[in-house]
């Protein structure tokens, strides 16, 4: 395979993730330049990172091996940028949300025409253990799911999972949530470690949410679950011949037979191994769900699915292969932005994207 020629709109902690993949994967990925406006801003993050960096679009786009686009700014301004963008008829790989507001999911699916070459990089159902559990579903050992109970992200990165998981498209739901604040030891951050013991009070979000076609879910997530590894991430997902706790799955083979067993991490360089310490996969009963593209190369799950994106857009460009489209994106923040409102309403509320969105 030829390797895959992107360029980078901002300079944030997102752009820092892009930059590693590249520098781990050189014979696969080259950032042919990053665009930062501020250009005190552009020299100080060249410096630091060794990459091309430019303060002019027109210089970001002259290359004429550019493929794609990667946007990484703020979730403000992502709506209105991407119009702007669409304009250079340069397909764009945009980071999450592509809108915060439901005039901007509005405005968005009304220019979804404009918008074909543009692609969204949720990564969270591209992660090994959750594309993991995703082809698990799909051999259809389980059965038939129709409830899960995620407590792995926030708002539309949790609610994509559900509806990955649940086979949910677009179909109406009732939304019932609340948010409670339970004392912690403060945990680590994108940047430091804790230094002492200090008790916090995050806010943990549940919410039930019931869809017009009787599958049903539980959103439950706290931010300290990203980094604290004492509020570490839970799943359950029910099918009508078993279920996935975690990492151990249970069903029933036949009537009067069940079976119990582990969703197994195979990583290199651990316990005297000399090989370097990456991911090669994930197995069940000795059988591969998962091979990680990437290996040997030491990278985080978070990595690996942000480079499967990648791999994604490429296919996307040259093949025409969708795989997370601004549609999807938009009902995943939809569905965000209501649960926001079950919270702050305390009562129960109905997101219908159709209705709202699709028909206005």
């Amino acid at each position: 395979m030829n390797k895959i020629n992107f360029a980078i709109i901002g300079g944030g902690w997102r752009t820092e993730f892009y930059i590693r993949i590249a520098k781990q994967l050189p014979q696969l990925f080259t950032i042919s330049s990053i665009y930062i406006r501020n250009e005190q801003k552009a020299k100080a993050f060249q410096e630091k990172w060794d990459v091309p960096v430019t303060s002019s679009i027109d210089e970001l786009v002259a290359d004429q091996q550019l493929q794609f686009i990667v946007m990484c700014i703020s979730k403000t301004n992502a709506a209105s940028e991407l119009l702007k963008l669409a304009q250079l008829n340069i397909p764009i790989l945009a980071e999450t949300p592509p809108a915060v507001t439901i005039e901007e999911i509005k405005s968005l699916y009304q220019h979804r025409n404009k918008l074909k070459h543009i692609a969204i990089a949720e990564q969270y159902i591209e992660q090994p253990l959750h594309a993991s559990r995703l082809k698990l579903i799909q051999s259809g050992l389980i059965g038939e799911v129709n409830h899960a109970q995620v407590s792995v992200a926030h708002g539309y990165h949790g609610l994509n999972l559900i509806r990955a998981w649940l086979g949910i498209a677009d179909e109406a739901c009732t939304i019932i949530g609340t948010k409670t604040s339970d004392p912690v030891v403060e945990g680590p951050t994108r940047h430091t470690l804790p230094s002492e013991h200090n008790i916090v009070y995050p806010q943990q979000e549940l919410a039930i949410l019931q869809f017009a076609n009787g599958k049903s879910a539980l959103f439950d997530f706290g931010r300290e679950q990203y980094f604290s590894p004492i509020r570490t991430p839970r799943v359950l997902i029910r099918g009508t011949m078993g279920e996935i706790v975690s990492e151990r799955v249970n069903w029933s083979a036949a009537p009067a037979l069940y079976s119990s067993s582990e969703l197994v991490h195979k990583v290199s360089g651990l316990r005297g191994e000399l090989r370097t310490l990456s991911l090669e996969g994930i197995q069940f009963q000795g059988d591969w769900l998962y091979k990680n593209p990437f290996f040997p190369a030491a990278l985080s799950e978070e990595e690996i699915a942000m480079a499967q994106t990648l791999l994604n857009m490429n296919k996307f460009v040259t093949q025409g292969e969708h795989f997370y489209t601004l549609e999807n994106a938009l009902i995943d923040t939809y569905l965000s932005l209501k649960l926001e409102q079950a919270f702050e309403l305390k009562q129960a509320v109905v997101a219908n994207f159709h209705e709202e969105i699709k028909d206005c």
